[in-house]
């Protein structure tokens, strides 16, 4: 890879990479571990506690999941929610859409 700025690798498994760099200055070496997931995350469910899904003005609604093999959980609007199972939150102005979204 003489003169070369940039170069892909495709990882499939969890792999340390050395990386040397040089020039007339001289030469530095990193190592770099890469852990590659093997696994999805699987959501069981996402619920809430109103019946019906029917907002009414000043209700708290309570949104619950349960999700395995993650590293972090987020719902759009509300942010990361990561180490809780469940969140309350004052009703919006508009009828909202709460998406969850785990990865690995």
């Amino acid at each position: 890879m003489t003169g070369a700025k940039e170069h892909q690798l495709v990882i499939t498994k969890d792999t340390e990479v050395v990386l040397r760099v040089s020039n007339p200055l001289g030469t530095v070496t990193r190592k770099l571990s890469i852990s590659v997931s093997t696994h999805t995350p699987t959501i069981k469910s996402f619920t809430s506690n109103l019946p019906n899904n029917i907002i009414q003005s000043n209700d708290d609604i309570i949104l619950s999941w349960e999700v395995l093999d993650f590293e972090t959980i987020e719902i759009s609007g509300l942010g990361e929610v990561t180490n809780r199972n469940s969140i309350t939150i004052k009703a919006p102005q508009k009828e909202p859409t709460f998406v969850l979204t785990a990865t690995t």
